[in-house]
């Protein structure tokens, strides 16, 4: 990948610090060296791309503030007691999302996704203090973070959450309080995704991942 990335004359750094350091030190190196409308992807190491992504993901940033183009499975599923690997939300029944469409694919809007994501760098700004406040040392909290973003308030939601994934629901609260007077965010994923986590039980859907 390394030498890829170089063969490609795509500017590389090396760093050692670890998960949530390395996405602190990225998310503040590139709103300190992009201007207000650049856009940035922050991707992680272990996703698979079709081809056109690019094309797509622009296409969804004219409509959202942030957008994945992972369609994670867990939004499918209702959540059981077991842990079956469906969205907190999802605890008593499947939620509700709008559906949105341009050019060349439909979106629905997500309360949350993985730390693999693109934004402009304005929007990166304006909530540079959410996005820092990640507590785990070793792993960004996604979850939480995007349901600050998002501002997934419903109280029973809240609730349930809190009920599957103890302390992340808490932290998200704290989060919301810090941009209770901000602009709620819209979070995008195309329908079928693009990209996909490459852990097997969380493929994005109705593609086959082996032939990419």
């Amino acid at each position: 990948m390394v030498e890829f990335i170089k063969s490609q004359g795509i500017p590389f750094e090396e760093t050692h610090l670890g998960n949530t350091p390395s996405f602190k030190y990225a998310l503040t190196k590139v709103i300190n060296t992009y201007s207000d409308n650049d856009i940035v992807y922050m991707l992680e190491d272990d996703y698979l791309h079709l081809d056109g992504s690019k094309n797509i993901l622009l296409e969804g940033l004219e409509i959202a503030d942030y957008v994945s183009l992972y369609d994670h499975p867990d939004q499918y599923m209702t959540f059981s007691i077991a842990r079956n690997g469906a969205a907190p939300l999802n605890r008593f029944r499947l939620h509700r999302w709008k559906i949105f469409v341009t050019e060349h694919t439909h979106w629905r809007e997500a309360p949350s996704t993985t730390m693999t994501f693109a934004a402009r760098v304005k929007t990166l700004k304006e909530d540079y203090r959410i996005l820092m406040r990640h507590p785990d040392k070793r792993a960004p909290k996604d979850f939480a973070m995007f349901l600050a973003l998002t501002k997934q308030r419903n109280p029973l939601d809240t609730l349930n959450a809190f009920l599957t994934f103890r302390p992340w629901p808490f932290q998200a609260m704290i989060m919301n309080y810090f941009a209770f007077f901000r602009k709620k965010r819209l979070l995008v994923t195309p329908i079928p995704g693009l990209s996909t986590h490459c852990l097997e039980s969380c493929l994005s859907p109705l593609v086959d991942w082996t032939k990419v």
